[in-house]
C-alpha cells in the first residue's frame, strides 16, 4: 500500500493491529491503538498551540511511552522533531538548541528544571510532556490531518562536526517511507515480531527500530541504560520478552561475549542479530557466529545518517571466516539494496577497478536533503552524480574508502579518508575533539588519533600544555559528550611533531603506539 506519508502509515497499521501490542515498558501493555488515540491527542496539541508543518520541536525524555507518543504526534502533524539526548553536556545541549531554534522544547518531569534556563535565555516555550497528555483540555482524539507530504521533513539527527559545531541531517517522510518499507521486505518485519529498542533515540540506529520495526506492525520493548550494561540481566531479559530481532552496535554483542558463557547465548526466540555503526572484528564476529549462528541469522549493515539509517545489509555465512578470507572486517554487501545506487570513485572521480580502493559515493531515494543551516557542507557532501553531472541525480559523498572485490562483487570498507571514525556507533570528527581542547587555556597544542591498542579501540590525545592534566580533563567533560572523551592522555614536552607543510605528522604519533 502507498503512503503520502509516515503518518498515514501509522494510522493503516494501528487501524489494521489496534488490540496487538505496540510497546511494552516493564510489566506495562501498550496496543497500537492506544499509541494512535494518544499520538493524535498530541498531534491535535500541537496544531491547537499554532505548530505548522516544517516547524521544529525539541523533545527530551526518558524511554516512556511519552516520548514515542510524541515521537509520533509529530510525525501525523508535520512538525520536524530533534531528540536532545540527557547525558549530552550542557554545551553541546544549548548548541543543538541554538541550531535547531525550536519553537518549544518538550522534556519530561526531570530533565525541565535543568533545560529552564536554557529556554528562556531563547525565548523558547518549556512544556512537560506528561502534563500535555494527562490534561483533560487535551483529550481530542479526532485527528485532523495537515497537508504531510513526502518531501515534508521528519526529522533532524544530529552528528558530529569538524568545527565543533554539531550538524543536524535532514531526513524527509518520503525517505523514511522508502527505508520502513526497505526494512519489512529485508528482515521480514511484520505484527508478529517482538523487537528490542537498545539504541538511543537520539543515535540513528534507533530509526530502525521506530520505523523500520514499529512502523511495520512489530512489537517494541525499549532497553533503558542502566539495563543494557548489566550483560547476564540484558539477556535474561531479551529471553524472557521472547524477542525475535536484535539491533545494536557490535560493542554490545561483544561486551555480552566478554562478560556471558556460550550456554548464556542459547536464545530460543531471537531469530536475527542485525549490527552496524562500527566495525566488527572478525576474531570477535566468528566467537558469535559459532555460538548462535546455526539458529539465528547475522547481518552486518552499513550506512550514514545521511542516508537514513542504512545503505546495506549482508548475512554472515560459514565462507566469513575461511583459511582464504583474510579480511578484519566482514562485507558491507553485494549491492547497497534496492533503494540505492553506489559509484566507487579515485580522486578524479573516475570509477576504480576491483579490488582498487576509492572512495563511496551513495545515491537513491534514501538520501537525506542536506544539514540544516550548513549550506557549504551541504554542498560539499551532497553533490550531483559526478557521472552525469544532473542536478535531480544527488549522492552523498560518503567519505569512506571502499573496494569491491573481482571474485563475488562484494564491497568491504578499508578505511577513511579524513579525520572522522567510527567508536561503538557514533560517529566522530577527531577535528572536533582536537578544536575542544584548544580551546582550553593553558593547552598549548594537541592532537587526537585513533587506533587500537592491546586490541582494544582507543581515542588518544597527544598534548603539550602548561596546567593540571585533571583540570584539562574535567572542563573537556563539560563540553563534549563522555563517548567522545579520550581514553588515554601523552603528554609531550615541547611540541608536537610536523609535516613539511607545518601540520602535525599524526602518522608519527600512530606508528610507535598502536598495535
Amino acid at each position: 500500500m502507498r503512503f503520502n506519508n509516515l503518518g498515514e502509515k501509522f494510522s493503516y497499521i494501528a487501524h489494521k493491529f489496534g488490540k496487538n501490542n505496540s510497546i511494552i515498558i516493564g510489566n506495562k501493555k501498550y496496543s497500537f491503538s492506544y499509541l494512535d488515540k494518544k499520538s493524535n491527542i498530541f498531534a491535535n496539541w500541537l496544531m491547537q498551540n499554532n505548530f505548522e508543518v516544517g516547524d521544529r520541536i525539541c523533545l527530551s525524555s526518558k524511554k516512556e511511552i511519552e516520548i514515542y507518543i510524541s515521537i509520533i504526534g509529530c510525525i501525523k502533524s508535520g512538525v520536524i522533531y530533534t531528540i536532545l539526548d540527557r547525558k549530552l553536556p550542557k554545551v553541546r545541549i544549548k548548541k543543538i538548541i541554538d541550531k535547531v531554534n525550536p519553537k518549544i522544547i518538550i522534556a519530561d518531569e526531570i530533565l525541565s528544571n535543568s533545560l529552564e534556563k536554557k529556554a528562556r535565555k531563547n525565548s523558547i516555550s518549556l512544556k512537560r510532556l506528561t502534563k500535555i497528555l494527562i490534561s483533560k483540555r487535551n483529550q481530542n482524539s479526532n485527528f485532523s490531518k495537515p497537508n504531510v507530504i513526502s518531501s515534508s521533513i521528519a526529522y533532524l539527527m544530529f552528528t558530529s562536526g569538524s568545527t565543533g559545531e554539531p550538524k543536524g541531517v535532514l531526513i524527509s517522510h518520503g525517505q523514511v517511507l522508502n527505508f520502513s518499507n526497505w526494512c519489512m521486505k529485508e528482515y521480514n518485519i511484520d505484527n508478529t515480531k517482538i523487537t528490542s529498542n537498545l539504541n538511543s533515540l537520539f543515535f540513528d540506529n534507533s530509526i530502525f527500530d521506530i520505523f523500520g520495526c514499529l512502523f511495520n506492525g512489530a512489537c517494541v520493548i525499549p532497553f533503558s541504560r542502566s539495563e543494557i550494561i548489566d550483560a547476564k540481566n540484558l539477556i535474561k531479559k531479551v529471553k524472557e520478552k521472547k524477542i525475535n530481532i536484535w539491533f545494536s552496535v557490535p560493542s554490545l554483542l561483544i561486551y555480552l561475549m566478554n562478560f556471558c558463557s556460550s550456554k548464556d547465548l542459547k536464545f530460543k526466540h531471537l531469530k536475527k542479530i542485525i549490527f552496524g555503526g562500527e566495525g566488527f572484528p572478525k576474531g570477535s564476529l566468528k566467537k558469535l557466529f559459532y555460538a548462535v549462528g546455526k539458529k539465528i541469522k547475522l547481518y552486518n549493515v552499513y550506512g550514514p545518517t545521511e542516508c537514513t539509517c542504512i545503505c546495506s545489509s549482508y548475512q554472515i555465512n560459514n565462507n566469513d571466516f575461511s583459511k582464504n578470507e583474510i579480511r578484519r572486517f566482514a562485507p558491507l554487501g553485494k549491492n547497497l539494496s534496492e533503494n540505492f545506487k553506489y559509484l566507487i570513485l579515485d580522486k578524479n572521480k573516475k570509477i576504480v577497478k576491483n579490488n582498487t580502493i576509492g572512495e563511496l559515493y551513495i545515491g537513491g531515494d534514501n538520501v537525506g536533503k542536506g544539514y540544516y543551516k550548513f549550506a557549504e557542507e551541504t554542498n560539499q557532501k551532497f553533490v550531483q552524480n559526478p557521472l552525469h553531472n544532473d542536478y535531480l541525480d544527488i549522492f552523498y559523498k560518503s567519505g569512506d574508502l571502499v573496494y569491491k572485490d573481482k571474485k563475488n562483487s562484494l564491497i568491504y570498507f578499508a578505511s577513511r579518508n579524513d579525520n572522522q571514525i567510527k567508536f561503538q556507533g557514533y560517529r566522530i570528527e577527531l577535528d572536533e575533539i582536537e578544536n575542544f581542547i584548544s580551546s582550553i587555556k593553558k593547552v598549548k597544542e594537541n592532537a587526537v588519533t585513533y587506533g587500537k591498542k592491546n586490541s582494544n579501540d582507543e581515542i588518544t590525545c597527544w598534548i603539550v600544555h602548561n596546567s593540571n592534566l585533571n583540570d584539562i580533563k574535567l572542563s573537556l567533560s563539560k563540553k563534549i559528550p563522555a563517548y567522545m572523551m579520550p581514553h588515554k592522555y601523552i603528554e609531550i614536552e615541547k611540541n608536537l611533531p610536523k609535516n613539511t607543510n607545518g601540520k602535525v605528522n599524526r602518522n608519527i604519533l600512530k606508528k610507535n603506539y598502536y598495535d
